[in-house]
């Protein structure tokens, strides 16, 4: 594993480093960047996946349904994205 320390990276493992890291490289590396395929019906679409999303598609989920929310940046909104969260 070659890697410039002054360029972003993530290390996975002790063999894997992602340079240029971008969600969607992050996801995929994870399993979570899902194909959905043209004729897939699904019960839910939740558009934003910050606290209150999140627990809408678990609580979807829980109850049966087929959710899918959707996020363009990363899980839990804006408070995934704060460094300093209070009350």
């Amino acid at each position: 594993m070659f890697h410039n320390p002054s360029e972003p990276a993530v290390l996975y493992g002790h063999k894997q480093a992602i340079d240029d890291p971008t969600p969607q490289k992050i996801a995929q590396l994870f399993g979570l960047d899902l194909v959905l395929e043209d004729h897939e019906i699904c019960d839910v679409l939740i558009v934003g996946a910050g606290p209150a999303g999140t627990a809408a598609g678990v609580y979807a989920g829980s109850e049966g349904m087929s959710a899918l929310v959707l996020e363009d940046s990363t899980i839990g909104g804006q408070a995934g994205t704060s460094s300093r969260i209070e009350n």
